[in-house]
């Protein structure tokens, strides 16, 4: 995996969800993608830990393929199989999904404001309910639009 995206993908950034890391992975990823991944653990940019699924790709995109991807087991090893079903998940993606995905979007950030940056979603993570501050996620999203990625 880490070789095709780092041969696809000059400009992309990889991005790791809030899933605790070992140390050993962490230290892969500062090889293999050096100041080209986000997450925790990365001295490129961090992403809020337990953070909200404010954004499109959270609460959208990566459900959405996730649930296609997996619909089926897929045959241990089969990596074809799997770029196959990402990439139909992608093409499956209308128009429609996007605007609807995009007013969500805005719908959401319109409750945190509303909520004076007080938390509008609780994660159970590992079977304990934590939450985490909805500001933080939006503050970082700011820097991320204005290109600025640095913590």
């Amino acid at each position: 995996m880490f070789e095709r995206f780092k041969q696809q993908s000059s400009d992309a950034i990889f991005m790791h969800d809030d899933a605790s890391l070992h140390k050993e992975f962490v230290e892969l990823l500062d090889t293999e993608f050096q100041r080209k991944w986000i997450g925790p653990g990365s001295t490129f940019a961090t992403w809020p830990s337990l953070s909200p699924d404010i954004h499109p790709l959270c609460f959208f995109l990566w459900g959405h393929v996730k649930s296609k991807v997996y619909k089926k087991p897929i045959e241990e090893n089969d990596v074809n199989e799997l770029v196959h079903r990402v990439y139909q998940a992608f093409i499956e993606i209308t128009p429609d999904m996007l605007k609807h995905a995009v007013k969500a979007y805005k719908e959401r950030l319109k409750m945190v404001l509303e909520a004076n940056g007080n938390l509008i979603d609780q994660h159970n993570d590992e079977g304990k309910d934590k939450t985490s501050s909805d500001m933080e996620t939006i503050a970082w999203l700011t820097r991320l639009e204005k290109g600025n990625f640095l913590r």
